[in-house]
């Protein structure tokens, strides 16, 4: 029993680390595209191979909207944002001692 139990665990922990470096890597991302495909049942695993068949070479997520539809959510990197203002401009001053700040 403390076997399975175990075995439990550890699968979880398994699954939660996976959900957690996929949201990491995702953090940087934008959504770009969604495509739903009609699946039944629709599983987890069979979503997940489905979305992976599609070829696209874009990271995706995999989710089961319906008990019979699968959707692929591709997403693309952010654009880093643009830099306002004069760049590559640098001001000193001088304090009282002659010291640059």
């Amino acid at each position: 029993m403390a076997g399975v139990k175990s075995t439990a665990v550890r699968s979880m922990c398994v699954a939660l680390c996976i959900f957690l470096i996929m949201s990491l890597a995702l953090s940087d991302q934008v959504e770009d595209h969604t495509q739903c495909d009609p699946m039944d049942p629709c599983t987890f695993a069979k979503c997940d191979a489905g979305c992976e068949n599609k070829k696209d070479p874009l990271p995706f997520r995999a989710k089961c909207t319906t008990s019979k539809e699968c959707c692929c959510t591709f997403y693309k990197r952010k654009h880093p944002s643009l830099v306002s203002g004069d760049v590559g401009t640098v001001a000193t001053m001088e304090d009282d001692n002659g010291f640059l700040h």
